[in-house]
């Protein structure tokens, strides 16, 4: 009841701020802040288009039929070019944090950070990550990976964030999210572009260069190349912190990993790092040293695009290790990180039957190669994977009321294949340490979507996919949205669909060769309520309700490996604004809360990493903040100088807290040590100053984590999915970047 209360008093305030601005109207003399505008460098009609036609602007994401942005049948973020220049992000990830309402990552002592939305976070292949809507995803054990580190932003157009599940468009995975970089193609830019960015504190140097040309009316050319070297921050910069959660020793302490709080030596509370210098890494430095890359080129010739992409990065992730005692946990001498290398072509190829029929063809080959160096391996572990992608999807639209698109997917993935220009390799099926064989899979799909405007303020949306997997049975994913719209104004939307997940496939083929038939795969259930306004050209409200219902497929010591664990139930209230009072000055601000409502662990389960209410202890997921805030301003003072502004704030992490005391050994004494200090609430606030030199040359300094030059620990980032060292964190550093970008 209490949990109800505080979800209507969110949903309250939401409905509240909107109606009190509904007594006044605000003048037309400005541009609207519509979320569907794009780029206002690329299309600079758009910034003089009416209220009405910045509603009917279109989008490609969101659904399979033409629609507009009012009525796009997901709840959606868009990010447009100047946007990304503007938010002075230094990746994807930091980029995502920073625009799209609900979204948080946390970092993992045996992974790469997790990305999430709505509460649903763990492995990364909860969400799907898309390319000119080309999946990206890797599938043989984490997820998506790639695109996310690099610091080269400008090849790309905009960004579609689907926001809440996505299967019944695109497929297994979509169960969070869906996130699609549109780049640069050769109608979008034509010239050639220059750019260079650097930091200090954290460390790095990337430069970008862009060439597009058109010539003739069908037929261009554009190519992007993009580097970067990234030696990252000084652990004195970006201190590691944690809590020596059951017993771990520092020196002059017992011989022995584990330890009781009785025993001499025992470190209970936050202590700064004790790593291992040998191994001790700066904070997001790459992967062994390696440059991270991106080349990219788009060739068009009519209703023909051919592209191709590579991509290069990684990181080293921070885990807790310790000095070896005499007897006690061997030294590996090398550190923890992660690797990888992707390289995509596909082909398009649209076919104009009618002017209401139409029919695209894709053809697509990805090869993506992942390095680490797991817990217990003295050695990088290698391992490639190949997949072949074809999509056929033919478009009607029957009348001014009726529109419908259908069409099939498939997907061949080949494992175990000889990893390309390295020679410490080890395949491997991970957990059972044995030699990966060389095996394949195959996802054959059939997806269709129908829209039906039922009058002038009604228009209905079903669609639906079916995914068959070799491992799995057939996943179906059905959606339906209605979308009421009785007045120019005011847009509600109710929508309510099934999304499903398969696991990643090593351990599907580890069941395979254990006997078992079909792995088990993950659903969400998802109900949404949106209300959305564009009250005028200088303001535009929002605010949504979910409701989520999730059987969630995890690993568990008591299956012996990953299957079907537990039912969680789930709920959450969102709230934005966008607001311009004047040409020289733009808001926006998002408020979300996200509460865990009930767990039911499946039979003969003991234990999950999602939450500790399994226990009794409180009822919020362990790794998700509850309450989060962000804002961002962008102030104007002339034609050539812009400063802007964005901050983030978790009001903290209540289920952290009872999931660290789950696995303290004396919660009474945890309390007392400081222990809680990692799931205080934690502030992100990031500056910058543009300014435009020339008509061709554009300067902006930015600063980082400003709050953390007069206290680190507001700049704390979390550890999630971590028993050992539940109350694990690092301090994000206070940073400064400079970039310049000319155009030729």
């Amino acid at each position: 009841m209490k949990r109800t209360a505080i979800a209507l008093f969110h949903i309250g305030l939401m409905v509240f701020f909107v109606r009190i601005s509904f007594g006044k109207t605000l003048p037309d003399s400005s541009a609207s802040l519509n979320p569907a505008a794009e780029d206002r460098t690329n299309t600079p009609d758009l910034f003089e288009m009416s209220l009405e036609e910045l509603m009917n602007v279109e989008i490609s994401t969101a659904s399979l039929t033409e629609t507009t942005k009012r009525k796009m049948p997901m709840t959606m973020t868009v990010i447009t070019r100047q946007q990304i220049l503007q938010s002075g992000a230094r990746s994807l990830i930091e980029l995502l944090e920073i625009y799209v309402p609900n979204f948080q990552w946390v970092f993992t002592g045996t992974k790469p950070r997790h990305m999430g939305l709505r509460g649903i976070l763990g492995k990364d292949d909860k969400y799907l990550l898309l390319v000119n809507g080309r999946q990206m995803n890797e599938k043989t054990d984490f997820g998506v990976y790639s695109e996310r580190d690099l610091p080269m932003l400008r090849d790309i157009q905009r960004i579609e964030v689907i926001r809440g599940p996505g299967s019944a468009l695109y497929g297994a995975g979509a169960l969070s999210m869906v996130i699609n970089l549109i780049i640069d193609d050769p109608k979008t830019f034509q010239g050639t572009e220059a750019s260079f960015r650097s930091g200090i504190i954290e460390e790095y140097y990337s430069a970008e260069l862009k060439w597009g040309r058109m010539f003739s009316e069908d037929e261009g050319l554009l190519v992007y190349a993009g580097g970067s070297l990234y030696p990252g921050a000084e652990p004195s910069k970006s201190p590691l912190r944690y809590l020596c959660g059951p017993g771990a020793h520092k020196e002059g302490g017992p011989s022995g990993w584990w330890g009781t709080p009785n025993q001499p030596g025992y470190q209970l509370g936050v202590d700064e790092y004790y790593h291992n210098p040998d191994f001790m890494k700066n904070y997001n430095e790459a992967y062994r040293g390696r440059p991270r890359m991106k080349l990219h080129t788009h060739y068009t010739l009519g209703d023909l695009n051919v592209w191709a992409r590579f991509t290069q990065g990684g990181e080293y992730v921070d885990q807790c290790e310790f000095r070896p005692l005499e007897g006690g946990w061997p030294q590996r001498d090398i550190a923890y990180g992660v690797g990888y290398a992707q390289g995509t072509l596909t082909a398009e190829y649209k076919q104009e039957v009618s002017d209401a029929f139409s029919v695209l063809y894709r053809f697509s080959y990805d090869l993506t190669q992942f390095e680490s160096t797991p817990w217990g391996f003295s050695r990088e572990v290698v391992y490639r994977e190949d997949e072949y992608n074809g999509r056929i999807m033919a478009n009607w639209n029957l009348n001014e009321n009726h529109k419908a698109a259908f069409g099939g997917e498939w997907s061949h993935e080949e494992f175990g294949l000889d990893p390309i220009g390295e020679d410490r390799t080890l395949n491997y099926i991970m957990g059972n340490r044995r030699e990966m064989p060389r095996w394949g899979t195959d996802m054959r799909s059939l997806v269709g979507e129908y829209q039906w405007t039922v009058n002038s303020w009604l228009t209905a949306f079903f669609s639906a996919r079916m995914d068959d997997h070799t491992f799995v049975e057939q996943m179906f994913s059905p959606r339906g949205t209605l979308i009421f719209t009785p007045s120019p104004e005011d847009t509600i939307k109710l929508m309510l669909g099934r999304a499903s997940r398969t696991d990643v496939a090593e351990n599907m083929k580890r069941s395979d060769m254990a006997g078992k038939n079909n792995s088990d795969y993950e659903t969400l259930d998802a109900f949404e309520i949106r209300y959305e306004r564009q009250h005028s050209r200088n303001l535009w409200l929002a605010a949504g309700y979910f409701i989520h219902d999730q059987d969630l497929v995890s690993y568990s010591s008591s299956l012996g490996g990953t299957g079907l664990v537990a039912n969680l139930k789930s709920y959450g209230a969102e709230g934005e604004i966008l607001y311009k009072p004047s040409d020289r000055l733009e808001f926006s601000a998002s408020q979300t809360y996200t509460q865990l409502d009930d767990v039911s662990l499946f039979k003969g389960i003991t234990s999950i990493e999602e939450t500790a209410a399994y226990s009794g202890r409180g009822n919020n997921f362990a790794n998700w903040a509850n309450h989060e805030t962000k804002l961002r301003l962008l102030w104007h003072f002339n034609e050539r100088c812009t400063l802007s502004s964005s901050a983030i704030f978790y009001w903290g992490w209540p289920g952290g807290k009872d999931y660290a005391r789950l696995f303290a050994w004396s919660p009474a004494r945890f309390d007392q040590k400081n222990g809680l200090e990692s799931f205080e609430p934690s502030y992100f606030w990031n500056m910058g100053l543009e300014y435009k030199y020339s008509a061709n040359t554009t300067l902006r300094l930015d600063a980082y984590n400003i709050l953390g030059w007069f206290d680190k620990d507001l700049g704390k980032r979390k550890f999630g999915f971590t028993n050992d060292f539940p109350g694990m964190y690092r301090i994000q550093p206070a940073a400064l970047g400079f970039q310049v970008i000319h155009t030729f």
